[in-house]
């Protein structure tokens, strides 16, 4: 189905336009984003499932049970590299930046703040692990380009620490990218609450807040000589909007 602004990527995760540059991310009737992951088979890169990202996640098993963590996703076929390609991006060699994280999510968040072009940009997630599978089809689209930009945006965690690791053993010069937040989505997202510019780092989101943190002080330490006036709707603003934030 097409791809409009009522999915789940739109509505939670700040992704929205940006699913209209990839040809091969699909919406079935209950409205979950599906998601198709590859591995190599006979020399070519081949596609053996999907992922579909759920609208309700799935919070109870068949028995009534509830989950400790409700289930977002459900993979489909065989499990494998997730991609997502433009369907101007005919051509292998002419791929410029390959995009690695835990999640396709991430994956479109980092393009997204950093306004990567889809028409050459190759976005990859691997679902939450890295397998051989994973390796295999990086190491062939790593053998057939050249002068390719490979970035590494694993979550901001011990296990991103290792799943860099692993990548680097295929992808040696693949580049290091940490999120200020725990994931790149979480970045877009938190950029989007406090109204920051993207790309944007610690400093900007520390300042942020200690304009929110002066203008509280500010208003509890006036609030008694203000005229009521002025008071309420000091108040009012940071009803409507920074305790929002905060």
């Amino acid at each position: 189905q097409t791809i409009n602004k009522d999915n789940i990527l739109a509505i939670r995760r700040n992704i929205d336009d940006e699913l209209q540059n990839y040809s091969n991310v699909k919406k079935d009737d209950k409205n979950n984003m599906l998601i198709p992951s590859f591995a190599i088979s006979n020399n070519m890169i081949t596609q053996i499932g999907y992922t579909s990202y759920l609208t309700n996640p799935i919070t109870k098993d068949k028995n009534g049970n509830d989950y400790a963590k409700p289930i977002k996703q459900l993979c489909y076929g065989n499990k494998g590299l997730e991609i997502l390609k433009s369907p101007n991006l005919s051509k292998i060699d002419s791929i410029k930046t390959v995009v690695i994280t835990e999640s396709i999510i991430d994956s479109i968040s980092y393009a997204k703040i950093h306004k990567l072009d889809p028409n050459t940009t190759l976005l990859c997630g691997t679902n939450g692990q890295v397998t051989k599978a994973h390796k295999e089809v990086l190491e062939w689209i790593n053998n057939k380009t050249k002068e390719t930009q490979y970035i590494l945006g694993f979550d901001n965690d011990d296990k991103g620490i290792q799943y860099d690791r692993q990548i680097k053993q295929v992808i040696p010069q693949a580049q290091i990218k940490k999120s200020v937040f725990k994931d790149f989505n979480d970045d877009l997202i938190m950029a989007h609450k406090l109204k920051l510019d993207y790309p944007y780092g610690n400093k900007e989101v520390l300042q942020r807040i200690q304009e929110l943190d002066k203008k509280a002080t500010q208003l509890n330490k006036n609030i008694e000589r203000m005229p009521k006036t002025d008071r309420d709707k000091h108040i009012e603003d940071m009803k409507n909007s920074d305790v929002m934030l905060y």
